[in-house]
């Protein structure tokens, strides 16, 4: 583990220079010995921020070495997203250029948002200011529920039941129940099980309407992961499109429901898995997980772009990261990146 405290410049250009870099190296060095030691080095798993200097800088370096080294192995970029009010000045620009640098360089990034963080934490834990460590309890969990050893060996993660930990000893929440609030949770790109708009259903591609304000969250791929003593038994570690899944298991009809091809692109195929761990997860009896490839993740881009093309057009900042060595065509990659991903994304409506 490496913790950097440097609040002199919040650019991600900080981190690209000079004795940084010796950081990122120092952490890839400490790294060998333990890949060494394991028989067979699968992947790892990267937790950093992306709206300060030192996690969107070194986070992204750091990965670019480890891709370079481990080639063989999966990369997991957890990457913690700002608020969209605003946490520094630059946040914008570190987080669209660490993300375009995640995307050549990581087999994967689960996106999480702070804003939805803190919705959790004042609207299901009822905690009216929260603490920086409440909000890192709540995306902990999130990220242990998505990564969590299962059945099967495994972007944007939920999970169900929502509630304060002093109250799980007293749920006693059905399969059925979970998945279904985790399954509308899907449909609607929400956050948490509360206020879900039940109203929003599932539609054919060809009768998406641009204009609607109920248009449902389309998705790439999914997986879902029952956590519980009796999740087990059934056809867990399989496509949800497997014929014969039956609706008698947790798996079976946990597969039925999340295998709606209307959830998916039309050109996916087989896109969602459901997998099983008889582990109770987070004290609670039964609990699901959803990690998902959706349109959700438009709110991060959403909120972000706009933002750094405004910034960038008033060349606002820009010369603080030129002074370490980054170029006008590393904005115009980055933001060009950026519109291209929000236009795939929103492409998966309508084809």
């Amino acid at each position: 583990m490496l913790a950097v405290q440097d609040t002199s410049d919040s650019s991600l250009s900080h981190f690209f220079s000079g004795e940084r870099r010796k950081a990122a190296r120092a952490v890839l060095v400490d790294t060998e010995p333990k890949a060494e030691r394991c028989d067979y080095l699968e992947g790892m798993v990267m937790l950093h921020s992306a709206s300060g200097g030192t996690g969107s800088g070194l986070g992204s370096y750091l990965t670019e070495l480890l891709a370079d080294a481990y080639p063989s192995a999966a990369l997991l970029n957890c990457v913690v997203c700002p608020y969209s009010a605003g946490e520094v000045s630059v946040q914008n620009f570190n987080l669209l250029l660490t993300l375009s640098r995640l995307a050549e360089h990581s087999s994967a990034v689960l996106a999480i948002e702070n804003d939805q963080a803190g919705n959790i934490c004042r609207q299901v834990l009822k905690l009216e200011r929260p603490t920086f460590r409440d909000l890192n309890d709540v995306i902990a969990t999130h990220i242990t529920a998505a990564v969590v050893p299962s059945t099967l060996a495994a972007s944007n993660a939920g999970a169900v039941p929502q509630m304060p930990r002093a109250s799980a000893a007293f749920t006693s929440d059905t399969w059925p129940a979970i998945t279904k609030r985790l399954h509308q949770m899907h449909v609607c790109g929400a956050a948490h099980d509360l206020c879900l708009d039940w109203r929003v259903t599932p539609q054919p591609s060809e009768n998406f309407n641009f204009n609607s304000t109920s248009n449902f969250n389309k998705s790439v791929s999914s997986l879902v992961t029952l956590h519980g003593h009796d999740a087990a038994p059934g056809p867990a570690a399989a496509p949800v499109a497997m014929p014969g899944a039956s609706e008698s298991t947790a798996a079976g009809f946990t597969a039925d429901m999340f295998g709606n091809a209307d959830l998916y692109a039309a050109w996916c195929q087989a896109p969602a898995m459901v997998c099983t761990s008889a582990l109770p997860l987070n004290g609670f009896e039964r609990s699901a997980s959803l990690l998902s490839n959706s349109q959700s993740v438009l709110r991060v881009f959403d909120a972000a772009t706009p933002r750094a093309q405004q910034m960038f057009a008033a060349r606002a900042f820009v010369h603080q990261y030129q002074q370490h060595g980054l170029e006008t065509a590393d904005f115009e990659a980055a933001l060009m990146w950026a519109e291209q991903t929000r236009l795939n994304y929103r492409g998966l409506s309508h084809g």
